[in-house]
């Protein structure tokens, strides 16, 4: 989802779930790409905390601040320049527990959003009191 945020504008937002901040933090069991290369140009374009700043439109990055890519989040966020780009850390949810809710609150958002201008937005004060 990030790098279709990254090579086009045409979405009125991009809701990313708990992504890592560098593909090699997944491990080399659960990667179909050989990254003992680092530096190749797949590698890259599976690091988002390198390209964030060329996003061109609305992106919301969620995730559980109990548990999850917290970290990666928290990376990202520190790098990022790019005001397009809201990180939104969920307290007292886990990388899993957000999901249901956050999905259902910004399903609502998307079809309430019919303006010119995309004026979607997410907190995680609204996604914590959707979970309950």
């Amino acid at each position: 989802m990030l790098l279709t945020a990254e090579m086009s504008s045409r979405f009125r937002a991009v809701f990313s779930f708990g992504p890592v901040s560098r593909a090699d933090a997944y491990g080399r069991d659960l990667l179909p790409v050989d990254f003992s290369r680092f530096e190749s140009r797949e590698a890259i374009l599976r690091m988002p905390d390198t390209w964030l700043p060329s996003i061109r439109g609305r992106v919301f990055i969620l995730e559980g601040e109990a548990q999850g890519n917290i970290g990666a989040l928290r990376i990202m966020k520190q790098k990022n320049t790019n005001p397009l780009v809201t990180f939104v850390p969920v307290p007292g949810a886990t990388h899993f527990s957000i999901l249901a809710a956050a999905n259902k609150l910004l399903a609502t958002k998307i079809l309430a959003d019919t303006g010119a201008t995309p004026m979607i937005s997410a907190t995680p004060q609204e996604i914590q009191a959707a979970m309950h």
